[in-house]
Formats: C-alpha cells, structure tokens, sequence
C-alpha cells in the first residue's frame, strides 16, 4: 500500500500549533495592535510638531517659502491655526505667489471650525473685497463673532467698522471702546486708533497727552503712522514739551518704512535746519521719496526754493491725519500653533 493509500482518519488534526504557541501569537498580535493604536497618533503629534518648530524658525528667519512649505504639511493634516497662516501667507503673498481666492479659502475653513484668526481675516477679505465678493454685512458678522470671544483683531477691525458706519450705525463712542480692548492686547493699529481718537475727540474727550501715550505705544512697536504722529507731538508740543530733534528721530523712523508724510516732514526740517543740521541736499532727497509717493507738498516743493519750503511750512502745523483703516500687514496675526 503506497502512501497515497494511506486513509486519513475522520478526527486526524492536520499542522495546527498547539494551544500554547497559539495563544502567544494571538498575544503578540494584540501587542502590534494596540502599539500601532497608541503611537500612531504619537508619531503623527511629533511630525506635525516637527514640521511647526521648522516653520517657525523659517519664518523668523524670513525663509517664508521653507515656513509655508512646513505650515502646509501642518495644514494638510487638519491644524486649523496652520490653515489660518496658510491664509494669511497667500493674502501678503509670503513664501507662495499671491493669492486672495486661496487665502479666503483657507479662512472660511477655520472661521467655519470656530477658529477666530480665520473669522478676523475673513471679515477683512469681505471688507476690502479681496478674493470674495466685497459685503459690510458679512464683513461684520464675523468680526463680530471674532471680537465676541476676546479676539484682539476681531476686536480692532469691529471698531473700524463702527468708526466708518459699515453695516451699522456710524458710533464713535463704540468704535472706541473696542479699540481699547484691542489696544490692550497690543495691537499696533488699535492702539493707534485710540491714540487718534484722544487726538481728535471722537468717542471721547480730546487729550493730547494721552493721544501721545497711545501714539508711542504703537510706534514702539514698529507702527509708521504712529512714529509719525510721534513726531508731530514732539514737533507742535501736542501731549508732550517741545523737541524738534525726537521730533526728527521719530519722522526718519517712519521714513525708513516709507511713510510720504514723515518723509516730507523731514525734508522739511532739513530745509531749515530743525532738529537736524541745515542741508538743502538731504531735503531734496526726503522731498524726492514722498513726491515719488505722490505727496503733492513735497512734489511743489522740489519745484520752488528749498529754504523757503512754504507748501510745508503750513502743511507741518497741520494735525496728523486721523484714521484708523487697518493695514494688511496687521490683519491676522500668524498663529502660534
């Protein structure tokens, strides 16, 4: 009888490990599974937490296309603070070609989610009509929805809307009292905005001291307009003891940022001399940056004598420009994550 013949009894177990190994395979693979459970995510937290320390890095080193190529990786995964710089990066055009659309759309995805960095953008993009539809109503919406839970920006640009009587009564007084807020928390516009307010007595009592406190606040942190107003201050004596040299200091800072009205006002005291040694070159080249900017002052000046300056003679005794319209720059501040 060959092997092929050989019968198989009805109850003969065929390969089957015995209980034991069984039961220690079946543990190891509870073991893989429950690993693959726990760190998993772990290794998902770290690569995303990776990704954030590099891209914060890069930004701060002004590497924006390495900060937006880290924040999307971040982005993509579902992190609605990194979709909100992802915004912001395509509205400034920041390390990726500039894109409104884009922008916007990320924002509607946070502000959707209930995160208020993509509401404060989203009311602005509404707001100037940039990558959407121009709409007061929606502008206000979500700004109000921002400033309601103690969004510094939300905050500020509510108080614009109510300044301006976009989709609301005009209110001075309103206006004010959410710039303050946002004031508080260190927003260089808002702080400006208040400084403006104490300045001109809308929504509140007129007060050069304060106005300039205000002012320095905002122009300590890098705020053209309010390095500006500064320098009026210490020009006309407005809050603070006449001192055309600070005077001269604050103007060429908001110079270097480009600021036309700075810029003509140190021309100006170059022309004669005004906190700054005399020199008729140095006042033609301040004059030539604002007249490049269209400052009409400036532009007459370069076309009349230089010591007499009497476009800006006048122009300088003339208050700062109110105004509080928030600048791109400043609309949604890059989220920590």
């Amino acid at each position: 009888m060959s092997s092929e013949d050989w019968p198989l009894e009805a109850n003969t177990t065929v390969s089957i490990l015995p209980v034991p190994h069984r039961r220690r395979i079946f543990a190891i693979v509870l073991l893989v599974l429950a690993a693959v459970v726990l760190f998993w995510p772990a290794r998902n937290y770290y690569a995303q937490w990776s990704a954030i320390q590099k891209a914060q890095a890069a930004f701060f080193a002004k590497d924006y296309a390495e900060a937006f190529r880290q924040w999307k990786i971040v982005a993509d995964a579902g992190n609605p603070d990194a979709q909100n710089n992802i915004g912001l990066m395509y509205w400034l055009g920041q390390g990726v070609a500039q894109n409104d659309a884009r922008a916007v759309s990320f924002w509607r995805k946070t502000a959707e989610a209930g995160n208020l960095n993509g509401a404060s953008g989203l009311s602005q993009a509404y707001y100037y009509g940039r990558g959407v539809e121009k709409d007061d109503q929606l502008a206000f919406m979500w700004a109000r929805k921002a400033a309601d839970k103690g969004h510094a920006n939300g905050q500020h640009f509510l108080g614009v809307l109510y300044s301006e009587g976009r989709a609301v009564a005009k209110d001075d007084r309103q206006a004010f009292e959410w710039w303050v807020k946002a004031a508080a928390r260190d927003v260089a516009d808002a702080q400006y905005a208040v400084g403006t307010a104490y300045a001109l007595g809308k929504g509140v009592g007129k007060d050069d001291a304060k106005a300039f406190s205000w002012f320095s606040k905002a122009a300590d942190q890098g705020y053209p307009n309010a390095q500006f107003a500064v320098g009026q201050a210490y020009s006309q004596g407005w809050g603070v003891q006449h001192d055309h040299g600070q005077a001269a200091v604050w103007w060429r800072k908001a110079s270097e940022h480009a600021n036309a009205q700075a810029q003509a006002a140190l021309g100006y005291a170059y022309s004669i001399g005004n906190g700054v040694p005399q020199s008729d070159a140095d006042a033609a080249s301040w004059w030539l940056k604002a007249a490049n900017q269209g400052d009409v002052s400036s532009q007459l000046n370069l076309g009349a004598p230089i010591r007499k300056a009497p476009v800006l003679a006048k122009a300088r005794r003339t208050r700062f420009r109110g105004g509080s319209r928030p600048q791109s720059r400043e609309i949604s501040r890059l989220s920590s994550t």
